[in-house]
């Protein structure tokens, strides 16, 4: 999910300025990874303090002051955000001059969540198997890590019929919900957590649905994978 704000705030000197973003739509906490890519103009900015300040209040420092006397800072900064418990609301990109006789603008600012769904409904057969796949592709080098949290929504005449599990791109199966006979429930909107520090980020994730006992239906209304 991509947020952005690109209207000019002239930074005070010496002081500093906050350009908001508003955030909706996500579920539970905020990604163990969130790209944030600034572009501010300065005439020395090794006088600018910059931070990522969470709806909760939580600052998270991307760059301090510096020796630096370049005019713009074009960066993407990785923050784990994972602690953020309301990750919907307003975030701030603060940028402070610590210093007079040098002058900017927070020329604009981007959030980018890693969070990758797939709405398509697909039929659970009767006592068989369906997968639904998602394609993640550049978001991180190398291999996915132990904070990785799956959302089902599912639809069953009786989902303790259904055994749920998660594949990465490398095979890895991760178990999310096993069957149990005893839950007459219909619908299944679930979130789980995700060990996959042993799998490579992208590539072809699927969720797969096996359906153990006959005599129930249902299908997958869509899931989601975020990182």
């Amino acid at each position: 999910m991509y947020f952005a704000n690109w209207d000019d705030y002239e930074i005070p000197e010496p002081g500093h300025v906050e350009s908001p973003i508003e955030v909706s739509g996500l579920l539970g906490n905020a990604p163990a990874h969130v790209h944030v890519y600034a572009h501010i103009q300065h005439t020395w900015v090794g006088d600018l303090k910059v931070d990522l300040i969470s709806p909760d209040g939580t600052v998270h420092e991307l760059q301090g002051p510096s020796p630096s006397d370049a005019d713009v800072i074009d960066e993407t900064y990785r923050v784990d955000a994972s602690t953020v418990a309301t990750p919907n609301g307003t975030w701030k990109l603060r940028v402070e001059d610590a210093y007079t006789g040098d002058t900017g603008i927070i020329d604009g600012w981007t959030l980018d969540f890693p969070f990758f769904e797939n709405w398509t409904d697909y039929d659970i057969p009767d006592s068989d198997v369906v997968e639904s796949a998602i394609t993640v592709v550049g978001w991180l080098p190398g291999n996915a890590h132990d904070k990785v949290t799956v959302y089902a929504d599912i639809h069953h005449s009786w989902v303790g019929d259904l055994k749920i599990d998660l594949i990465s791109p490398n095979g890895t199966v991760y178990p999310l919900r096993a069957a149990d006979s005893k839950d007459s429930g219909d619908i299944i909107h679930e979130l789980y957590p995700v060990d996959a520090s042993s799998s490579p980020a992208n590539g072809t994730w699927k969720l797969r649905v096996e359906d153990v006992t006959a005599g129930d239906t249902g299908y997958m209304d869509g899931w989601w994978l975020k990182f």
